[in-house]
């Protein structure tokens, strides 16, 4: 007895609309393509209209400031100081580590306005850690010749604030910057100070 030849299989036709797998995949794809370049497309657009905003402004003036008196060497802000005063100071260089900046608005009162002051804000440079390069053994504290151990600081010597011998998180580097009449300005030294300044990368020990 002969078996019979099996009957041929038919897959129901595709309902008007409906897509196959390959179809849905693609349009998946394409859909999640569009979404992330789109959201690409904002965080760029949002970047451009924050440097034109008055906290970007006053970021763009106070990195204007840091780059005449530090020198970005790799991952590291360095800074140099060529007046070496003795026992009060005998650091030549101080590093900070993955530099960072922070900023936020500060509230303009009445008699500031009058004065022409249209914005005030605070930006702050804070780093992961910093270190300094002695000139001779000595001091106070005593230090000994050569690199320094790395560590934080509320305000490195030199570069604003209390006093260098203050520990903790850092700021680093704090500028105080106005918007007066029109014109971008520091108010107050600038959070760096006029005999800093940016060595050339190949000139810092290693």
């Amino acid at each position: 007895m002969t078996t019979p030849p099996p009957l041929p299989q038919h897959r129901p036709p595709p309902l008007p609309g409906s897509m196959s797998n390959k179809q849905l995949f693609m349009f998946i794809t394409a859909a999640v393509s569009i979404g992330i370049a789109g959201i690409i497309a904002w965080s760029i657009l949002g970047s451009i209209a924050f440097k034109f905003t008055p906290e970007g402004r006053a970021r763009a003036t106070a990195f204007n400031k840091l780059e005449q008196h530090f020198r970005k060497c790799g991952s590291s802000w360095v800074t140099f100081n060529p007046n070496n005063r003795g026992n009060f100071d005998p650091w030549d260089y101080t590093e900070l580590k993955d530099l960072q900046v922070r900023s936020r608005t500060l509230a303009v009162s009445d008699p500031d306005r009058l004065n022409g002051i249209q914005w005030m804000g605070r930006v702050t440079f804070t780093a992961t850690a910093l270190r300094r390069h002695y000139n001779y053994s000595g001091g106070f504290p005593p230090v000994k010749e050569g690199w320094g151990a790395w560590g934080n600081s509320k305000a490195v010597a030199g570069l604003g604030g209390p006093s260098f011998f203050d520990e903790g998180p850092v700021p680093a580097v704090e500028m105080t910057i106005i918007q007066q009449n029109g014109v971008w300005k520091f108010a107050g030294g600038g959070g760096v100070e006029d005999w800093q300044k940016a060595p050339e990368c190949s000139s810092i020990p290693k």
